[in-house]
């Protein structure tokens, strides 16, 4: 059988349509595989470049802290007036609050957190039969309220006070 020549397939043989459409199809592939891996190392450096531009970006806004991206700082303290006038208002709240236990209860609470309240900083102190008094201080001045006090000479300007304040 040597010398033989095998004779070529048939021009219109599926066997050479078959092939030719694999061919068509590797080149293909390699040919896109090869403009990926192209546009991959053109693209790298530009990543890296933009990923620098960020970071340094980044690090610029943590050390100057510019107030459009921290927003402002915490507001400035109240007036002394206007926090007494408010404690003021808060102790006759507080009062109320007891007094609408004594109402249901018969009797003084334990503690303001027993009447209800949720606030801190205030003292409660219980006397003889259902009176008690409130008191908390602001900055430098303590302020008590008895249960028999009036509401009128207790408030005194606060309402004003309050009234005329600088809303921000």
């Amino acid at each position: 059988m040597a010398g033989k020549k095998v004779p070529d397939p048939d021009p219109g043989s599926k066997d050479v349509l078959y092939a030719a459409a694999r061919s068509a199809i590797q080149d293909q592939s390699a040919r896109a595989e090869a403009e990926r891996l192209a546009a991959k190392r053109k693209t790298t450096p530009r990543r890296i470049g933009l990923m620098a531009v960020a970071i340094v970006i980044g690090t610029v806004l943590l050390v100057l802290r510019p107030g459009w991206l921290t927003g402002p700082d915490s507001s400035p303290p109240e007036a002394p007036a206007i926090a007494a006038a408010s404690l003021r208002l808060t102790l006759l709240r507080e009062r109320q609050r007891v007094e609408d236990f004594i109402g249901r209860q018969g009797h003084l609470p334990g503690s303001l957190a027993e009447a209800g309240s949720t606030l801190v900083g205030l003292t409660f102190t219980p006397g003889p039969g259902n009176r008690f008094q409130l008191s908390a201080s602001t900055r430098d001045s303590l302020i008590v309220l008895r249960s028999t006090d009036s509401v009128a000479p207790f408030l005194g300007r606060s309402l004003h006070i309050l009234a005329r304040r600088k809303l921000p």
